[in-house]
């Protein structure tokens, strides 16, 4: 009940959602979520619900959130380890997850979150590294439901600056016929090779391709805006070199 309030007083609301910010909103909700996780239930998901509401259209707030140090919890709720390298394998625990429905809306909202912080005004240099081989990695190399597979590549910003062709990932494939139980580990590539497959040839190299038709077709194009940001870049930095 009190969550469902906050959520309505900061809805399009500045100066309340600056009043809460600064009165440590942040780390509040964050503990609610912490206490159960991505599997937190609906209580989990208002509090995330409340956070996505005191970032939005709040530059003040967006800036003041990246000053807390809770991005590296962020990125702890989707289990992937904050301070990974990218060289690095990417554990089990993060790439091969159970998934219901409520843990589904919980990943969404998280990941909606992390699109704030992104589009927020002063991201970019350093901060890219941050959340981009978790958003890559989410899509390229996890078992998360289509539906979340969506939703990352369309956050990264068309001019950024991450060199895909040196992320070595680790694909997994299902394995026919053990409806998702089981899955076999891929020899690693690079996230670019991986991008340019995915827009090919659909999610799992085309497996399952007709189970998910709708969404599947909705992968494999915002793996087409991605890899058409990366060629627009390459030729544009191309001119004006030759210039």
């Amino acid at each position: 009940m009190v969550l469902a309030m906050v959520q309505g007083l900061v809805l399009q609301n500045p100066d309340i959602q600056k009043v809460l910010a600064f009165e440590s909103a942040f780390e509040k909700l964050f503990n609610i979520v912490r206490e159960g996780g991505i599997e937190g239930g609906a209580i989990a998901h208002e509090a995330l619900i409340c956070v996505n509401n005191l970032l939005r259209f709040n530059s003040s707030n967006q800036s003041y959130f990246r000053e807390t140090g809770l991005t590296p919890l962020i990125l702890s709720l989707l289990l992937f380890p904050p301070n990974i390298l990218p060289d690095a394998p990417t554990p089990q625990e993060f790439t091969l997850q159970f998934w219901d429905d409520q843990k589904l809306v919980n990943a969404l909202a998280i990941v909606a979150i992390i699109g704030l912080l992104i589009g927020s005004k002063g991201y970019g240099g350093q901060d890219s590294y941050v959340f981009t081989p978790c958003l890559i990695k989410i899509v390229l190399t996890s078992n998360a439901p289509t539906s979340l597979k969506t939703q990352p590549l369309p956050l990264l910003p068309a001019n950024l600056n991450f060199p895909l062709s040196e992320l070595i990932i680790t694909p997994y494939m299902p394995v026919p016929e053990t409806n998702g139980e089981e899955w076999d580990r891929l020899e690693a590539a690079s996230a670019l090779d991986a991008l340019v497959k995915l827009a090919l040839n659909g999610e799992y190299n085309g497996q399952e391709s007709a189970r998910r038709l709708m969404t599947g077709l909705e992968l494999r194009t915002v793996a087409v805006g991605v890899f058409e940001n990366l060629l627009g870049r390459k030729k544009s930095n191309t001119l004006l070199y030759q210039q």
